[in-house]
């Protein structure tokens, strides 16, 4: 049994072939094109994330972080109060004999 290579065999071969070789084409241009932007994306978010961040955000993060450190200065001088007042009321109900709780 002796397989000769005929000219219907070629046809079929080019059928198949061709086609495969334009996908295969296509593939490869397609991933190059994707490759690219991948970069392009790449460089974007590097200069993205060496900003500082939007002016108006800077703005109101300090903003923020002024406020809470006023709020914990007022908590503070609350506390001392409150000891105080803690002390004071100590202070009457020994003198007075009084039993507080």
């Amino acid at each position: 049994m002796s397989f000769e290579f005929t000219a219907a065999h070629l046809g079929k071969l080019a059928s198949w072939g061709l086609p495969m070789v334009f996908v295969a084409g296509g593939l490869y241009i397609t991933l190059e094109a994707l490759a690219h932007d991948v970069d392009k994306i790449s460089a974007r978010q590097e200069t993205h994330l060496d900003l500082e961040g939007h002016p108006v955000s800077q703005v109101r993060i300090e903003d923020l972080s002024t406020q809470q450190t006023d709020l914990m200065l007022e908590q503070r001088g609350m506390r001392e109060d409150l000891a105080e007042q803690a002390v004071n009321i100590a202070a009457i109900c020994q003198a007075t004999g009084a039993s507080c709780r």
